[in-house]
């Protein structure tokens, strides 16, 4: 198991939670566990789509503190600081506060992955 695996399963351990990725605070993909019908190019092309709405959605402070996109099967999850941002796809019944919570630890190790 690498380093990165390592800090991406306490969120996809998390009931619910389908897919997880963290991009750098240049908004470039740094790590992910996604399925496989999502291609590391996809993710790529969305990284900077994701990093100009956390931009707009905080008047561009690098702080996001939980922000949830609902759709109709599944939720896009995001949390940022200054160090990059947390992203995780899940199911509407994931638990918000245990998601968080995975996140934050998650940003807080970022800058060593």
């Amino acid at each position: 198991m690498t380093a990165g695996t390592e800090l991406l399963s306490a969120i996809r351990d998390l009931d619910g939670v389908w897919g997880v990725f963290a991009l750098g605070r240049d908004g470039g993909l740094i790590l992910w566990d996604m399925p496989a019908r999502i291609s590391d190019s996809t993710l790529d092309e969305v990284a900077p789509r994701l990093t100009r709405l956390r931009d707009a959605l905080t008047d561009g402070a690098p702080d996001l503190d939980f922000c949830v996109i609902g759709y109709s099967n599944h939720n896009l999850c995001l949390r940022a600081a200054a160090n990059g941002m947390v992203c995780v796809v899940s199911s509407p019944r994931a638990s918000r506060a245990a998601l968080k919570m995975a996140m934050t630890m998650l940003l807080r190790k970022l800058p060593s992955a």
